[in-house]
This record gives C-alpha cells, sequence and structure tokens, in this order.
C-alpha cells in the first residue's frame, strides 16, 4: 500500500498510529523523506522506519528492490515522485490511499497516481484502488498564485470530482451518497453541538451527529453558551500587543470551573 499526505506532518501522523497500533511490523513500513527534511523534525516514534543512515547521517533513497519488499510506504504527494522515476510498477500497490484531500493542491495529488495506478500503455483504466479522504468543506489549497487562483488550482481535486462527477454527487431520489464509492464520517468528537449547528446546516445536510461531551476534554461547569463572548471598552497603548480592559473580562471567567491553569485563558482581539 502507498500512503501519501499533503505535509511531513500528515504524514508523519499516519506514520506514528500505524506503529503504535502494531498491526503491521516496523520492519513492514517504510516512512521514506526527501533529503530536505530535517533529521531532529522527525518524530522519535518514527524513526524506526525512516530513510535515514545513523552511520552517515543522512537520507538514503532505497532502491527499487528494497523499496518493493515493503507492505507500507509512506511519503508526501510531492515525495512520491521519487517512486515514479525509480520505476515502481503499475499495479504493485493495491491501494493508494490520499490523506488530506480536500486541503492538497492537484497537481500534487496527481504525482502518485500517474505512473503508479496508471501507465502510458493502459490509458483510463487503474491498476489498484485510489481512497481519497478529506473533506471539501473546510480549508482548501492554500494558492498564493494570483494566476493559478485563476487557473483553478484554488479548488482541491476532492472537490472538483464532488462538484462535477454525477458518480460522487448526491442520488436526487434518495438525497444520499452511493456507498459504494463514498463513506461520510458523520460522528464529530470534537465540537459542541451548537457550535456544530451551523455548519451542519450549511454543508452537512444536518447528518452530522454530536459525540463530544465535556466530560471528555475534563471541563465541566460551562455557561449555557458553548462560546461566551464579552466586549469591554477601553483604551490600549500598544494595540495587538497588550490590550489591559480586557483583564476584568478574564479575570470574570476564572469563576468558571474549567480545570485549566490560569495561563490558557485566551483573549482575542
Amino acid at each position: 500500500m502507498l500512503v501519501c499526505a499533503p505535509s511531513n506532518s500528515a504524514a508523519d501522523v499516519i506514520a506514528s498510529r500505524l506503529l503504535e497500533k502494531g498491526h503491521i511490523p516496523a520492519s513492514n513500513i517504510l516512512r521514506m523523506y526527501a533529503a530536505s527534511r530535517l533529521w531532529e523534525a522527525v518524530p522519535l516514534a518514527v524513526r524506526c522506519c525512516a530513510n535515514y543512515d545513523k552511520a552517515s547521517e543522512d537520507y538514503y533513497y532505497p532502491t527499487l528492490a528494497e523499496i518493493m519488499k515493503y507492505h507500507v510506504v509512506i511519503v508526501t504527494l510531492v515525495t512520491s515522485a521519487k517512486l515514479v522515476t525509480s520505476g515502481i510498477p503499475a499495479g504493485h500497490f493495491s491501494h493508494v490511499f490520499i490523506d488530506e484531500g480536500g486541503h492538497a493542491v492537484e497537481p500534487e495529488v496527481l504525482v502518485p497516481i500517474a505512473g503508479i495506478l496508471t501507465t502510458e500503455g493502459h490509458r483510463g483504466t487503474f491498476a489498484g484502488q485510489l481512497v481519497i479522504a478529506g473533506d471539501p468543506k473546510q480549508l482548501g489549497p492554500i494558492i498564493r498564485s494570483t494566476v493559478a487562483n485563476k487557473m483553478g488550482l484554488g479548488r482541491s481535486f476532492l472537490e472538483r470530482l464532488m462538484d462535477e462527477v454525477d458518480l460522487y454527487s448526491r442520488d436526487e431520489e434518495t438525497d444520499a451518497y452511493d456507498t459504494a464509492v463514498i463513506t461520510k464520517l458523520i460522528k464529530n468528537f470534537r465540537s459542541h453541538k451548537d457550535i456544530l449547528n451551523i455548519s451542519n446546516s450549511l454543508f452537512y445536510h444536518k447528518e452530522l451527529k454530536v459525540l463530544y461531551t465535556f466530560n471528555s476534554v475534563g471541563i465541566s461547569d460551562l455557561p449555557p453558551l458553548p462560546l461566551p463572548h464579552s466586549g469591554s471598552m477601553g483604551r490600549s497603548v500598544d494595540p495587538s500587543v497588550c490590550n489591559r480592559s480586557q483583564k476584568p473580562s478574564l479575570r470574570d471567567y476564572r469563576g468558571i470551573d474549567l480545570k485549566l491553569p490560569s495561563g490558557d485563558l485566551m483573549s482575542v482581539s
């Protein structure tokens, strides 16, 4: 299996979780880094399966034969080009997983697809299964080029598929997705129901289920509103650095049992 993500941090999280679960031995997992990756930034838990030579204190690129011995290869989308140029035969990877697909730029997403799942001699067919995980309703690709934005690169490959391909649209009669090609995750463990309600109504057809509880994050006795607001009037000598007039408002909230250190209170101006 080939597992890709737009960033090193996202790829490292996947590698860490796989190693933590222990279903796949570390000897069968390759976390392949580009030479530009700082070794100090690599999580300790992932170093056991990285393409790093401790003797030379430098990265190395495994040979084609070495790469093909691993059951799971984890790379960033851009670094997956190394697999293509190394000559990985189409069909070697039974599955290609792309995480954070709603955030990735489309040209990057196409890198692990072209030459790995597709071949020049068999155009229009996949030599394996492609799974793209992501949310097209959240943060999309970050594009700083106005030209690229005008050309449509501000929209992710995942969002384009959802918008333009009938296979991934909701059925007009049942108003549901085809579960053979789309799995929609609807259990939310992060947000209070009142905070989630807006996005749930606007983007998710009110299908999200709130499983978040105060006890799960160690918070109790919150006021009725999950996100209380408080205004303050005053004059700041140094705006955006120190707003002394906000201190009394923050002090009032210390009476709420948040079970958090005093330094964890935050003021948003």
